[in-house]
């Protein structure tokens, strides 16, 4: 059984995703169209069932138009966090590289079509 954090966050994200697919008039098919998802991983994540990959979350954050960290600051705005300097450092250079990897794999995919 997950632990209340998860069960927040999880709730948190999911309230918000689907307030944003509302917003932007998205059906959950088009979202995940968008996201290069299906739209049961969204359906998913809307119903707290699934917690979106790394990889998902940034594409959802691309197609709303907004940072990966204004959504973490909506999403668990309600979370008191102390992370320590060395945490920070691990965690940004975590974040760094998944970004690059995303990035690399997007423009690899792009040469491969032209």
């Amino acid at each position: 059984m997950p632990n209340q954090d998860f069960q927040n966050e999880l709730h948190n994200l999911g309230k918000l995703s689907k307030d944003l697919r509302e917003m932007f008039k998205l059906s959950q098919t088009r979202l995940g169209k968008l996201a290069g998802v299906s739209r049961s991983v969204i359906a998913d994540m809307e119903q707290e069932k699934r917690f979106p990959s790394m990889l998902t979350l940034l594409k959802l954050c691309d197609v709303f138009g907004i940072t990966p960290a204004e959504l973490a600051a909506e999403a668990f705005h309600d979370w008191e966090i102390t992370v320590s300097k060395a945490e920070r450092s691990l965690m940004h250079k975590t974040l760094r590289n998944s970004f690059h990897k995303v990035v690399t794999d997007a423009a690899i995919s792009k040469l491969r079509k032209e």
